[in-house]
This record gives structure tokens, sequence and C-alpha cells, in this order.
């Protein structure tokens, strides 16, 4: 884009006032003047859109009659100068070097500015979520559990916990940044699960969080991807004597692992299905610690999923901290499952 000098626009606007007001008082009908510098307003128009050079019209003569169509008005001039030589939208380095002169059109800074134009510096875009290596892959959902008050979100926006009974807490210390707290009998969140925690009998998955354990319990739920008497959930429970993490796959009768949990001190646990539904595994920490084959299948899933104490009849209070839990329909690599452990530090998938 090329740049207006002080005297270009000066000149364009002289011509423009002398073709419109004063040139039947100052020159006859017939050629200008030599010199007199006298354009039509459709030549100032095409000099300032495409640069065409101005030379004066010899043949000139005084208006006799209303402009035709091809006659440019000094409106059209006007916005043709601040399309085609505004300057202040942007920092444009290599039209307008410091403390050389360029032309802005914005109000309140109209006419020679100096300088580099900075005047509306263009908006920044809004970021856009990155994901983390390849955990991202296969996830259907995340909750970060951030949120001081109403609705748990899944980043993912298919499980959004919307519900809740008694008193779970909000905004705890987690392993990054905020986590959720049980400590009284019946604290629950649930939501709709919208099929995405259907894995059918052969769908690997993986189930990933932390958990931060004040006392051992007797038996109190972590999380179910059923009500209780379903017979085909996933359900973690903590146990104590010794305090361990149980999970089960296709309810009483499937088949359940467990692993030694600790106290005051946040733990991350991973269970998965892997090889189309004939092992299980549990990690504790991003090491194996429980093994099993040919257990049970899940074979459906009911429409809810429950995020603490969905049995308080039991009268069984989870007194724990949860935080960054994600679920995969599909089986983690050890080397994925360490990069979540971070060393201890947690990580999320994006």
């Amino acid at each position: 884009m090329g740049r207006l000098t002080v005297a270009a626009v000066s000149v364009m606007f002289a011509a423009g006032l002398c073709g419109m007001v004063v040139a039947g008082s100052i020159d006859a009908p017939g050629a200008p003047t030599a010199g007199s510098g006298m354009y039509t307003l459709s030549q100032i128009y095409d000099y300032i859109v495409s640069g065409t050079a101005l030379t004066v019209q010899s043949g000139f003569q005084e208006p006799t009659s209303a402009p035709a169509s091809t006659m440019k008005t000094m409106k059209e001039i006007g916005d043709a100068l601040k399309s085609s030589y505004e300057q202040c939208a942007t920092t444009i380095a290599a039209n307008v070097e410091s403390g050389k002169p360029f032309f802005c059109t914005q109000p309140g800074s109209w006419g020679v500015q100096t300088g580099t134009a900075l005047l509306m510096p263009t908006p920044t875009p809004s970021p856009t979520v990155t994901p983390t290596s390849s955990l991202y892959g296969g996830l259907v959902v995340y909750w970060a559990f951030n949120e001081t008050s109403g609705t748990l979100y899944d980043s993912k926006g298919n499980v959004n916990l919307t519900g809740q009974t008694n008193s779970p807490v909000y905004g705890v210390s987690g392993i990054i940044g905020n986590g959720v707290s049980f400590d009284s009998s019946g604290d629950l969140f649930y939501g709709t699960d919208n099929g995405v925690l259907d894995f059918g009998t052969t769908t690997d998955f993986t189930f990933n969080l932390w958990v931060y354990q004040t006392a051992e319990t007797g038996d109190a739920q972590i999380w179910s991807t059923t009500a209780y008497a379903d017979s085909d959930k996933v359900v973690g429970t903590l146990g104590d004597s010794p305090c361990k993490l149980w999970v089960f796959t296709g309810g009483w009768s499937g088949g359940m692992l467990n692993v030694a949990s600790t106290l005051n001190a946040w733990t991350m646990y991973t269970y998965m299905r892997n090889n189309s539904g004939t092992d299980f595994w549990l990690y504790r920490n991003g090491v194996l610690a429980a093994s099993g084959l040919g257990m049970a299948p899940q074979t459906g899933n009911s429409s809810t999923f429950y995020l603490g104490d969905s049995r308080p009849q039991l009268d069984r209070f989870p007194p724990v901290k949860v935080d960054e839990f994600g679920i995969w329909n599909r089986a983690l690599s050890s080397s994925e499952i360490n990069e979540l452990w971070n060393g201890g530090n947690g990580k999320a998938p994006f």
C-alpha cells in the first residue's frame, strides 16, 4: 500500500474545491491556465484508487449540465481515500517508517500523522485447545472439578454432573487446581451419560482419577456407571481392613480387582479393560498393581453416572477428595498412564 504525502493530499483537496466552487470565477470557459492544477474529480478518484497519473485537462470546459454517471463526488473521493490510505488499523512497518508521515482517517486523528500506526491494534484471536500428545484420542469424559458451585462440567461436553444430594464440597484443593470432597453419607453428584459410557461386551475402556483419602471408610463408593443394584456397572469403592480401592466390573457377580490405597496423599488410580474385554488391569500411581483374565464384562449401561455416595441407606460415607477424572473408550498405554501420573503432579490430556 502506498503513502500519500502532505503535498499530494493538499493538491487533491485544493483541486476538488477549485473544480467545484471557484473554477468559473478564475478561468473563462476553455482550457485551464498552464500550471493551474485543474483536475476533474474522476481523475482525483482514479489517482487515489489506482494511482493513475494526474494530468491537466486541456479540454476542460465549464460544466453546463448535471454531472454524467462517470463523475465522482467528493464523498466517493473521501471513501476511496479512507479505504486506500487508512494506516491506523495495524502496524504497517513496510509502509510507515518511524518518524515518517502517513495519512490517518480515524475520527479524532484525521490527517497527517507520523511514526508507526498503532491507533487500532488488531484483536488477538481466541486460543484453541491443543491436545497433549495422544491422550486426547478416545477421551469421552473429563471432569477437572474446578467449579465452585453448580454444575460440574465435562470438558468434552458429554456428561455434565448437574445434580447433587446432601452437601458435597466444591473448590477444595486438588492435584491440579480445585477438586471436590465427600465427607458425609449421601454426598453425591450425578448426571445423564447420553450413552457414551455404554462400552458393551468388547469395547476397551479406561477410568483414570486422583483420590485423596483421609480415613478408612468401611465401604464407601466413589463412582458408579449405573445405579447400585444394576449388574452391568463399573464401580469403584474404598474399603478398609486393610485400606483398599476395589473396582467391580459387571456388578457383584462379575470380577473385581483391588489395590492398597494411601491415606493423606493424592493417589492416581487407573482401571482398564484391554484386549477386547478379556483383560482387566488396575494401576496405582502409574504402576500396574493388579490384573485379571476373563472377568465378567460390562454388558450395558443405564442413563445416569454417579460420583460419590449413591448408597446413603448403608450409612457409609467417603471422607475423600477427588480430582481430574477422565474416561476413555480405549485402553491407555503404559506410557500414557505414566504421562498422566507426571511424577506425581498430575496432567490433563489437553
